[in-house]
């Protein structure tokens, strides 16, 4: 998720934003929610049981919501056929994230720190490797109904659901709120 987050992040999850579940319920297979909440948003960071490994919390940014149809083409994303607008950051904001990183493989001039809008305030920065072919394109695919599309900021070394599918609705933990602790710490 850099550059939102950064390994050494102690992040507050509020487990109930999306409704209130009976506790220790999953441990039998889906929770059972007692109150139900409005769903996740586009934007939002969660926290949820990876599908292929449901013992491993993953945190990603919601961007497919259920209906939605999600397609990557030249590195943006487009929601239902309209690119999701990217802002180029300047050369010393670049600078200066990519040095606030303090791993090499991010200070090549192939990086490139981008502001994608949503368009309902949910800007928020993305790392983009314009040597990295592999994650150029995302053939389009429909959201269906209690599943979510999740990415991660850093788009070209994120392990999301370009790769591995959707997030069911029952696997979500919580919504990332604040970071309370960093321990980032630079090595240099």
């Amino acid at each position: 998720m850099i550059p939102t987050l950064y390994v050494g992040d102690f992040i507050f999850v509020n487990k109930f934003a999306y409704g209130l579940k009976l506790p220790f319920s999953d441990f039998f297979g889906s929770p059972v929610t007692l109150i139900e909440r409005a769903p996740p948003k586009r934007g939002d960071i969660i926290v949820f049981l990876y599908p292929r490994e449901p013992d491993t919390h993953y945190i990603k940014r919601v961007v497919g919501l259920p209906g939605d149809t999600v397609e990557v083409r030249n590195k943006v994303v487009h929601i239902n056929g309209q690119p999701i607008a990217q802002e180029p950051a300047t050369t010393e904001e670049l600078q200066a994230q990519l040095k606030d990183i303090g791993d090499p493989r991010y200070g090549d001039a192939h990086m490139r720190l981008y502001t994608e809008k949503f368009g309902d305030g949910h800007d928020h920065k993305i790392l983009v490797d314009t040597n990295n072919d592999y994650t150029t394109n995302f053939d389009p695919a429909k959201i269906p109904e209690k599943s979510l599309f999740v990415m991660g900021d850093n788009r070209d070394f994120s392990n999301d659901s370009r790769f591995w599918g959707l997030v069911p609705f029952e696997n979500i933990s919580g919504r990332a709120e604040i970071i309370w602790l960093s321990m980032w710490f630079d090595t240099k």
